[in-house]
């Protein structure tokens, strides 16, 4: 029986689903699906006028850092980095240079916009502007590296997404022969550079990695564990809460409830960051921040100094339960909306650090913004992430639910005001909140969402079925169906839809991690059977073209939030530029010292200054209200004495 058939039978279980011909995603009625689509979607744009002053200045990648004289940096919204020079530029998902040949190497993505990789190796050494003498062009993976023999390690791809294979190219011969294949269909190779020049292989199928040394001409498998760090070919650790270590940079980073805290060679605790920390073995002494509460700064790890870290104009607070959650209250008195973003899958840490910079445009319109960590996620503990895993994602689904409810009921939103976000993975576990609890949230706002788990995980022909076995189930097994089905989204939405959520949606194409069709059939089945009337919330997708499983980009993200200020804030509010933050710039020294509590108090300082203008605004309307107020129902002692 094919796939893409209406009827499917897993011999204990049989259902049916009338959009399943969509999954082809060919044919006249996906070419109609994907025009109206897109016509819908540019008219409810009618309006709007992008501005480049609009959003606040995009710092959601590490800025431009330079490494044996390229430039590399990124847009943030993608993998993708442009490594370049004088008179050579490239844009590659990983690149690296061998310091004795010169030879430069780049894991070039297709132009047609597939996750497909093709290697390009340049020589440097022999003339001014740099000359290819090598393209392979079988299907590679996204990483590489050079080994301390000057030969090239890569990966080789038998499907799509399905990294099998580890290879070596020879700078001497200029031949590739493989040097290791995984004969387990449910896991996956990765290669991580080590500081001490090292390559690290890591096997996974999300549960379990087995970490290996490659050489010229085999892998040295050494350990085997839950969770592997490898820092050089002599240092790692197994089954250990680290979430990164240099030896030559001299600092450990650890995580606790959503929280990191980085620490000196001495164990000595320096500063505790409220987002992401990361950093190049190549560079080890230079720590890229991205702090929810400042603008994103460097840390030189051999003099414990920082770039002078400036803080946000808004009021940023922490909260470790239910869940680990980040908000972000706007500066108006009025909260127009709430957008509550959430992940939860593959051990992958919640990015919060980056809030400010890609929410910037509903701050300044009124909006708050939530980031919360649920079970299944990277932001605790090894059990934390098992928590949410297959048959326990209904787990992580009640803890957003909890989550959410409380927000509301703090920041004082209706649920009608309230939004979910989420990508990928992320689209999953919002989706299924938001049809699972109807009237929790009144709006969704989902791009490149795994939506239709039911028939993903029955379907072993596409790309991540059998890989992610161990994240969410396969469709041989019948209490992990039975499981799922309980909270499928596509399985939940009743026949009439759901009139009352407004739904913005995006994917791609070209997308091979999750198929464009699964967010298609989920907009034409979430609108009302009587075809969307003028009382239903818009539902509304953008398929575009190009750009694969990172569709997003600075203009397709203000476009989303003008429209979700529309339809649920309700009143359109222009989105200004952020005005100069009015403070001075804090020496690094001083910030250094208690830069764990620094910011709590200037937040804490901030609150009182709100709360004091607040109170200001309350006694002088209740002094005038007093003024206006004829005499005799003016409440003096004379009063109250006569009435005793």
């Amino acid at each position: 029986m094919s796939h893409t058939s209406k009827t499917r039978n897993l011999d204990f279980l049989e259902w049916s689903n009338d959009l399943a011909p969509l999954e082809k995603q060919s044919g006249p009625e996906w070419l109609k699906a994907i025009t109206s689509e897109n016509r819908r979607f540019a008219k409810a744009l009618h309006g709007f006028k992008h501005s480049t002053n609009s959003q606040y200045k995009l710092q959601t990648a590490p800025t431009p850092w330079t490494y044996r004289g390229f430039t590399v940096g990124g847009d943030g919204w993608s993998p993708t980095e442009m490594w370049s020079t004088s008179n050579f530029e490239i844009k590659a998902w990983d690149a690296d240079i061998d310091e004795s040949t010169g030879l430069f190497a780049a894991a070039v993505m297709s132009p047609d916009g597939y996750e497909r990789f093709t290697i390009e190796i340049y020589s440097f050494s022999k003339a001014s502007k740099p000359t290819r003498i090598e393209h392979l062009k079988m299907p590679c993976g996204p990483k590489l590296a050079w080994l301390n023999t000057s030969d090239l390690v890569y990966l080789q791809s038998s499907h799509d997404l399905r990294y099998d294979s580890l290879w070596i190219w020879s700078s001497s011969t200029q031949k590739s022969v493989e040097i290791y294949r995984t004969r387990d269909p449910t896991c996956n190779l990765e290669i991580k550079r080590l500081e001490d020049g090292s390559v690290a292989i890591l096997e996974t199928d999300f549960e379990t990695t087995r970490f290996g040394l490659a050489t010229s001409e085999s892998v040295h498998w050494i350990a085997k564990g839950k969770d592997i760090l490898p820092v050089t070919k002599s240092v790692y650790y197994v089954d250990q809460d680290l979430c990164a270590q240099s030896i030559l940079g001299g600092w450990i980073v650890k995580r606790s409830f959503g929280l990191l805290t980085i620490y000196d060679r001495g164990q000595k605790p320096i500063t505790t960051v409220w987002g992401e920390v990361t950093a190049d073995t190549r560079d080890p002494t230079r720590l890229f921040i991205s702090d929810v509460r400042y603008e994103p700064y460097w840390m030189d790890t051999t003099t414990w100094s920082l770039s002078n870290p400036l803080p946000y104009p808004f009021t940023i607070t922490y909260t470790p339960e239910p869940a680990p959650t980040f908000v972000i209250r706007p500066t108006t008195q009025e909260i127009k909306g709430l957008l509550v973003t959430a992940y939860g899958a593959y051990g992958i840490p919640t990015k919060a650090g980056s809030l400010v910079s890609r929410w910037h445009p509903l701050l300044k319109a009124g909006w708050a913004i939530a980031s919360v960590s649920v079970p299944g996620g990277g932001d605790h503990t090894q059990k934390w992430r098992e928590k949410g895993q297959r048959l326990g994602r209904q787990k992580s689904i009640e803890t957003l639910r909890q989550v959410v409810v409380d927000l509301q009921e703090d920041l004082g939103v209706d649920p009608a005001k309230t939004v979910l976000y989420g990508r990928s993975a992320g689209g999953l576990l919002v989706t299924s909140t938001a049809i699972m609890y109807r009237g929790l949230v009144g709006g969704l706002y989902i791009e490149s969402p795994y939506i239709d788990v039911l028939r993903t995980i029955s379907n072993p022909e596409l790309p991540l079925t059998l890989l992610e076995t161990k994240e969410f189930g396969i469709g041989t097994d019948f209490k992990n169906v039975v499981q799922t089905a309980q909270w499928s989204p596509m399985e939940h939405l009743p026949v009439q839809g759901v009139p009352e959520l407004l739904v913005i949606a995006r994917t791609d194409e070209q997308d091979l991690q999750v198929y464009p069709y699964e967010v298609v059939k989920f907009i034409q089945r979430a609108r009302s059977s009587d075809n969307e009337s003028n009382a239903d919330a818009l539902k509304l997708l953008q398929i575009s073209k190009g750009r694969g499983h990172f569709a997003t980009t600075n203009k397709t993200r203000e476009e989303d939030c003008w429209l979700l200020n529309k339809y649920i804030g309700h009143k359109y509010t222009k989105m200004p530029v952020l005005d100069p933050i009015k403070t001075n710039v804090t020496k690094a020294a001083e910030m250094l010292g208690d830069f764990k509590y620094g910011q709590w108090r200037k937040n804490r300082s901030a609150s009182r200054k709100n709360r004091t203008e607040r109170k200001n605004k309350t006694n002088r309307a209740n002094r005038l209200n007093r003024k206006n107020r004829s005499n005799r129902n003016r409440k003096n002692k004379t009063n109250r004495r006569n009435r005793h």
